[in-house]
């Protein structure tokens, strides 16, 4: 499945708020009512998200078939892949 979410870069709202806009080709995704580097790193990570979720589920399918030896760093990834996989994917 392709995701396509882009973060624009922060306009003016009504209200005349400095703000980025996370869309899909569907529509708004979220909104970061700010326009700092904290927010412009926010919308770009938020952006990514689908792409790096899909990426991380690549690696464990690729990696499924191989137990790493506990306590190695091959070990720590593959930890660090799955705990990030369940926080973006359970409730």
């Amino acid at each position: 499945m392709k995701y396509i979410w882009t973060a624009y870069p922060p306009s003016e709202a009504s209200d005349t708020s400095p703000y980025w806009e996370i869309e899909d080709t569907a529509g708004r995704i979220a909104t970061i009512y700010d326009d700092d580097a904290e927010a412009e790193a926010n919308a770009r990570l938020i952006a990514a998200a689908p792409e790096l979720l899909a990426a991380l589920q690549a690696v464990e399918e690729y990696e499924e078939d191989c137990t790493p030896a506990p306590g190695t760093r091959e070990a720590e990834i593959r930890a660090m892949c799955r705990a990030a996989i369940a926080k973006a994917t359970q409730p």
